[in-house]
């Protein structure tokens, strides 16, 4: 069992293109991530979302009456915490500042011949930021039992 799921580390991915879910998971099984879940519907990613997600890649273009951007800033409000991965194949630069600016941790153009391997790294930053951040509470919380 890796660092992921022994701290139970959840990343949700919604993109409304299946054929593009379908090369995000064999990226993420390729790596060895296994703790995610996929979403094609807003509406069941909306449900999905809790306040123990951890990581969110997202989609800008969706196929519904909502963005990718105000996807993101629901789960934001639900989780302030939240390491979000945006996502569009868009290049408009000001697309990319409005999602950095609202809260995404990173942006993936899905045009760059490389966007699989930019996504697993990323999705590796959040995991390793979780376990860096639990490590540290850990420290903490030793340090202020011992006095």
């Amino acid at each position: 069992m890796n660092m992921e799921e022994t701290l139970n580390i959840v990343t949700l991915i919604l993109d409304d293109d299946t054929e593009m879910l379908e090369l995000i998971e064999a990226a993420l099984k390729d790596a060895g991530i296994k703790n995610y879940r996929l979403f094609y519907s807003d509406a069941a990613f909306l449900e999905g979302l809790s306040q123990n997600m951890h990581i969110l890649v997202i989609d800008h273009h969706l196929n519904a009456t909502i963005s990718g951007l105000d996807v993101m800033k629901r789960a934001i409000k639900k989780n302030p915490s939240v390491f979000v991965i945006a996502m569009s194949g868009n290049n408009d630069s000001k697309l990319v500042v409005e999602y950095l600016n609202e809260g995404a941790n990173r942006f993936i153009l899905k045009n760059e011949p490389d966007y699989l391997e930019q996504l697993v790294k990323f999705v590796r930053q959040g995991i390793n930021r979780f376990v860096t951040d639990l490590e540290f509470f850990k420290r903490q919380e030793t340090l202020l039992n011992a006095y």
